[in-house]
Parts: C-alpha cells; sequence; structure tokens
C-alpha cells in the first residue's frame, strides 16, 4: 500500500473534499485521522470550538494541495509554499536572502562583528554568542574550503550547547551558513563548496 503525504493529517483530510473523494485510502485515512483527533484530545475539542478558525484553515491548507501538480504533497511541501522571505533592510541589502540568513546578517551587523578578521585567521565570532557560526568559521579556518556536507558534519558534532545536533538543525544552519557569510564577504561559493576568502 502507497501512503501519501497527507495520509492521517487532521488538517488536510476532508471528508467532502474531492481530493479526498477520489482518493483510494479515504477509508484508511479517516480512521487515522480519527486516531490522531483522539490523542489531540482536549486540543482538538477547542479547535472544533472555534468552527470558522478549524474551517478556513483546513480550506487553506486544501487550497494548497489543490495547486500543487499532484495534490498528494506533504504538510512541509504546503508551508514551504506559503514562506515568505521579507526583506531586512538595516545594514546592508539582505533582500535577496532567505529569511534566517537575512536575520542572522542583520542581527551580526548590528553587534559590529568584524567579518574581515577572518582574512587575518581570526574567528570574528568568537565570544559572541553565536557559537554556530563560531564553529563555522573555525573549520573554514582549519581546512580552507569545505562543502555543504562537511560542514553539517562538523555542526552536528560540535555546535550543540547540550550535546549533538540532529542533520535537520544542522542541515538548515548550514544552509544560513552558506547563504549569510558568502553575502558578507567571508565565503565564496562556487561548485558547491565554500572557500574562506583570504
Amino acid at each position: 500500500m502507497t501512503i501519501v503525504g497527507c495520509f492521517g493529517s487532521v488538517v488536510y483530510f476532508d471528508p467532502e473534499g474531492r481530493r479526498c473523494n477520489a482518493c483510494s485510502l479515504k477509508g484508511d485515512c479517516q480512521v487515522k485521522v480519527t486516531e490522531n483527533e483522539a490523542q489531540l484530545g482536549e486540543l482538538m475539542v477547542k479547535l472544533r470550538g472555534k468552527d470558522k478558525t478549524t474551517s478556513k484553515a483546513r480550506k487553506r491548507a486544501m487550497s494548497m494541495v489543490a495547486s500543487t501538480d499532484d495534490g498528494l504533497n506533504s504538510a512541509t511541501d504546503a508551508k514551504q509554499e506559503t514562506r515568505e522571505t521579507k526583506p531586512v533592510v538595516k545594514g546592508s541589502d539582505t533582500s535577496g536572502l532567505n529569511v534566517k540568513a537575512a536575520e542572522f546578517v542583520q542581527r551580526w551587523e548590528t553587534k559590529g562583528i568584524d567579518f574581515g578578521a577572518t582574512k587575518s585567521g581570526v574567528n570574528p565570532f568568537t565570544g559572541s554568542g553565536n557559537k554556530f557560526a563560531a564553529v563555522a568559521v573555525d573549520l573554514l579556518l582549519a581546512q580552507g574550503s569545505c562543502t555543504k556536507l562537511e560542514m553539517t558534519d562538523h555542526l552536528i558534532a560540535h555546535a550543540g550547547a547540550r550535546g549533538p545536533w540532529g542533520s535537520g538543525t544542522a542541515c538548515s544552519h548550514t544552509n544560513i551558513v552558506f547563504e549569510a557569510f558568502a553575502h558578507l564577504g567571508i565565503i565564496e561559493v562556487s561548485g558547491g563548496k565554500a572557500y574562506l576568502k583570504r
């Protein structure tokens, strides 16, 4: 049996909806939705009490599924479609960066971090409260270059304050590092690899 990304989702499931009625897994899905609702217990009761909100959220989610090619994408895909890129306009122009990279660039510029220090072999993020950025620069200073996989592995091993990071967290922060550091002139990205500018 093939399980689709929306299977058992209390947000996506609509027993009267076109997509759910056309799905061969509707019966099994409805059982799973009922189980999931039962597990959510009191929270779902509160949400159902606000019928307009629940209805609007369900319609919005279903419209996102309907707008995709096959309509079988997961809630994560729908969330990614609605993610906005908000430009942060303090300091340098970060309008081309994703939201998180732009936020970090703004934060670091506001703190007055000297990004040019890496050219003389100094890690400007040491002691700045940005451990993942300091760990990333340490790797770049030691190796001169790295791939995203190398950076992710390094962050997993060294960036967590209370133990190793999960791969999702490390991968997300690797993307922030590559994008923000390139924007700030710390690295140059070429062929999927980051090179420290010296």
